[in-house]
Parts: structure tokens; sequence; C-alpha cells
């Protein structure tokens, strides 16, 4: 496999996720992250006038990998202890007390609720969220937080690339420790960041990770709205989830009308559950998610998640509430300072899900896609520490995935409805041969 020389590269192998976190590694600010119209993405782009060619953009690039072993919570932040503690297990149930963030939120409102309490309670001077444009409501742009406002309005899920780059830039020049909210490969980004640059320990004071099974381009949003027949320039504002739990995507539009429209696990339509999970998970994926081992923020301090694995909660509550995961003892201290001083979260303990977490079939399946990318000589992620697992199901449930390479041509979206179909025959065999 031919080396890669900047993040250039990597975006060409495929393997960049546009998290942006290579932007504030650069010494030269050589590094700017750019919107690839076309593909709904986000792209590094390399200034070759300024760069120097030290590669520090690819030593901090989440895409290329990541050693699991070596950046667990623990080490990140306790390595002066002399017995090398063991990483915390503790997990909670939990929902912001305040009734209007837990409504308005995806799931419990709780990682909204634990940046105000740690806001004020001077834990924090601010956090890296992000929120949408106000020029462009299908956009999403990188902001620092540090008032109770400001918090509050980037709640909420983003079915769409984010890239933190620009807001850790910023975080460059200012005063004060910051907690950092992001999914796994955000998280990924900043440990090998703190690695390589002790200014970022001190800066970043906890990351909060978000469970991620995928996450889609820009397109798979417009391919819904077009599907709904609603134009993209009548759109004022997006909202992925709330209004209570699961939830509804709700569009605002330009002339004061609004648009609602239940979530896959609550739409009784087979054929509305096809068009959401065609735009929202299997048709319109990043790339570089279908070869993450990572759905459960592994490296954060403390992850966060909607608590599927209890069945029966699904059946009776309605206003939501989120599973936490301490992942380690930075995040121990931060959930018992909440728990003690707090005021915005209630929690409760409970088992954590491992054996279902476990289970999930798209984790499993990610062995055999970096195995077929070795085969075609492409280039793939390294994961030390991570042992890999293969079987034949995972294999044939690659096939799942045939229409996120439809959907990168406009002119092909017409097939993504067969791609749904095809799916669902390919369950039926997959159930029935089990």
């Amino acid at each position: 496999m031919k080396a890669f020389r900047t993040v250039n590269d990597v975006w060409k192998a495929g393997l960049c996720m546009g998290c942006g976190v290579c932007r504030v590694g650069c010494p030269k600010d050589a590094v700017r992250i750019t919107r690839d119209s076309s593909r709904g993405l986000f792209r590094p782009e390399v200034d070759a006038c300024l760069c120097v060619g030290c590669r520090r953009c690819l030593k901090i690039c989440p895409g290329i990998g990541f050693d699991y072993a070596k950046y667990d919570p623990v080490s990140s932040v306790n390595e002066d202890h002399p017995g090398g503690e063991a990483l915390t297990s503790d997990c909670y149930l939990g929902h912001a007390v305040d009734e209007s963030i837990r409504y308005s939120s995806s799931s419990g409102g709780v990682v909204t609720a634990v940046l105000l309490d740690a806001l004020e309670m001077k834990l924090i001077s601010g956090a890296v969220v992000t929120k949408f444009s106000d020029e462009d409501p299908l956009l999403t742009v990188p902001r620092i937080a540090t008032n109770r406002e400001e918090i509050i309005a980037a709640a909420g899920s983003k079915y769409c690339p984010v890239q933190i780059g620009d807001a850790l830039q910023e975080l460059k020049h200012r005063d004060g420790r910051f907690a950092v909210v992001g999914l796994p490969c955000h998280i990924h980004g900043i440990r090998k960041l703190q690695e390589n640059d002790g200014f970022w320990k001190e800066k970043i004071a906890y990351c909060l990770g978000l469970y991620c099974l995928n996450n889609n381009s820009f397109n798979g949003t417009s391919y819904f709205l077009r599907a709904k027949g609603i134009n993209i320039r009548d759109v004022k504002n997006i909202r992925y989830r709330g209004e209570g739990w699961p939830g509804k995507i709700t569009i605002n539009l330009q002339d004061g009308g609004k648009a609602s429209f239940n979530r896959p696990a609550n739409e009784p339509s087979l054929s509305e559950r096809r068009l959401l999970k065609s735009a929202f998970h299997y048709d319109f994926m990043i790339p570089r998610c279908l070869t993450c081992p990572d759905l459960t923020s592994e490296a954060a301090d403390v992850a966060f998640a909607d608590p599927w694995h209890l069945g029966n909660l699904l059946k009776k509550e309605k206003k939501g509430k989120t599973l936490i995961r301490v992942r380690g003892l930075n995040g121990k201290k931060l959930i018992e300072d909440i728990r003690s001083r707090g005021k915005s979260v209630s929690l409760e303990r409970c088992p954590p899900p491992d054996k279902y977490e476990s289970k999930v079939e798209f984790a499993s399946g990610v062995w055999s896609r970096i195995l077929i990318r070795k085969k075609l000589g492409l280039a793939y992620p390294r994961f030390p520490g991570k042992v890999p697992c293969y079987s034949r199901r995972a294999m044939a449930m690659n096939l799942f995935y045939v229409g996120s390479y439809l959907s990168r041509f406009r002119r092909l979206w017409p097939l993504l409805p067969a791609a749904s179909r095809f799916r669902a025959a390919i369950y039926r065999i997959l159930d029935a041969v089990s």
C-alpha cells in the first residue's frame, strides 16, 4: 500500500471521515476543512505552498487507524497512578431534570444537562458542540458554547457530517478548560492530538462521546426531502430528533409551515421505514464508517446513547432516557461530581448492556469489510488492541451497502428503493439459513 503524504491522500483513499481534527494539528495552518458539495461530505484540503511535509496531520488522523490499547481513557488521564487502575464499568440511565430539554433532545437530554452542570460548577469554561448554520439550514457548524443558551441551542442529533476542526482552532486562543462532544471518530482524533501535544491534554478537560452506528452524507437528507416532495430552498431548519422519544424528524419551512415524520422505531409503515433507513443508515453512509469498529465511543471519558437494549422501555417511555457509560477515571469523577453537586441531571445505576452491544451485526461486519479492502489492495485502517472476528453472515451482509455506492451518483437515486427491497430479501435468506 502506498504511503500517505498528507491527509489529502487519506481522503482520496476513502479513509477520511472529515472530522476536522487534522486542521488544528498542522503547525503551519496548511489544512482547511471544506465541503464537497457533490459527495455531501467534509474533506481536508492541504495548501501545498504552506505544507512542509512534517506529516503531523497523519499522526493525528483517526481515519488511518486508532490504537485502542494506547489511547484508553485511563491511560490518558491517570498516567502517574502506580497500579494502572482498570477501566470503570459504571453505567446509568438518566434524563434532564428540565422537562423542556428532555422533550426536545434526542434521548433524555443528558449530554446537554451534563454540560450545563459542568459549566455551572466551573468544571469547564465551555464546550465544543455542533449546531446548524444560520445561513444554510442543512449545514452543520462547530461552536464553542460558553453559556446556557448556546449549549441548549446545540442539543439534538445531527444525522449528517460534522467537523470540529474550526472550533478547535478557535480553542487555541481561549483561556480555560473545555469539554468536547463528538462521535467516536472525533474522540479518536482528540486522543491522538493529546498524545502528540501536551497543550491539548490541559485544554480539553473531558471527551464526551456519542454512540454511533454510522453517519451519513448531507445527500441523505437531500434524498429524504426529495422523497417527501420538499424543496431544500423552502426549509428553514430541521431537527432529526426531538418531540419525545424515540422522537420525530421535524422540518420547519420558510413560509411558517411544518412537517413531522416518525423515526424507524415508531413508524408503522414498511415503505416509510425503508425510506428512513435508506436515507439515514444504509445508502448514504460516509465510506469510512464501513470500517469503524467503535460504535460505543470506547475512548471517551463518558459515552451516551439511546437505551435500545431495554425493549420494555420502548413500549412505555415517551419523554426519553439516556444510557450513560462511564469509560475511565476522569469520567467517573465528572459523573460523581454531577451526582453530588449538580442540579440538571437525574441518574440511576443500571447494568451495562455488554451482551446487547456485542451482538450488533454492523460492528462484526467491519472486519470482513477491512479484509475485502486488504485483498483488493486498497488502503485500510489499522486498529491495534482490537481482535478481528469474522463470520459468513457478516460477509454476506456487506451486500446491504451496495446502495452506499449507488448514492454517489444522483442519477442513480431512483434505484435506491430497489436496493431497500434487495436488503429485505437478503435478511429473509440469512434468517432462514441461520
